[in-house]
């Protein structure tokens, strides 16, 4: 392979890049799975009148923790 033999450095950078974007798929696909979630709960919450009580107490605290990240 001519990119083995021209620069061992250049090769690193390519792996690098390629694993950075490994992690950000992953990161993409924990932010999703944590939007669904939380939609999920939404959901769930607007069927059952003690859920509702809930969510008007941790819903605060849901959207400041969620601001932090």
């Amino acid at each position: 392979n001519v990119m083995e033999q021209f620069n061992p450095g250049l090769r690193n950078l390519i792996n690098l890049g390629k694993n950075y974007e490994k992690a950000v798929n992953v990161m993409v696909m924990a932010g999703r799975a944590y939007y669904d979630s939380l939609a999920k709960i939404g959901d769930i919450s607007a069927d059952s009148p003690v859920s509702k009580e809930l969510v008007v107490v941790l819903a605060p605290e849901l959207v400041s923790e969620h601001l932090k990240l």
